[in-house]
């Protein structure tokens, strides 16, 4: 990703490995909000410098992660939604075991029953 160099460049940082998308994403708010803050002329030069920075990165063949990038907020959708899809199956498979321990239960209960009337 890039971050704002004190100097007013864009540096390019790797993500660092263990580095979740949420620790990531506040990161970028910050920069976002460091560019947001600053006067609109120096604004100007460092948005420059950005699109400088990432097609440099991009010729490179980096996957370029910036304050303003759509990608990472799709990154972090697509995981939740994993995450749900997960859950919802785990509960699938525990309603299914559920119903199958009730009917062998009432399998279980029937035939007691029809053992006893024998007898």
């Amino acid at each position: 990703y890039f971050e704002a160099g004190k100097s007013g460049a864009w540096k390019q940082v790797a993500v660092p490995r263990g580095m979740t998308d949420q620790q990531l994403l506040r990161k970028m708010k910050q920069q976002r909000e460091f560019i947001e803050g600053l006067s609109i002329e120096t604004r100007k030069v460092f948005e420059e410098e950005m699109e400088h920075a990432k097609d440099m990165a991009r010729a490179k063949g980096l996957t370029v992660v910036s304050p303003d990038s759509r990608h990472l907020d799709r990154r972090i959708v697509k995981k939740q939604k994993e995450k749900e899809k997960a859950r919802r199956r785990y509960q699938d498979k525990v309603e299914a075991v559920k119903e199958d321990i009730e009917t062998r239960a009432k399998e279980r209960d029937a035939n007691r029953q029809s053992k006893t009337k024998r007898g």
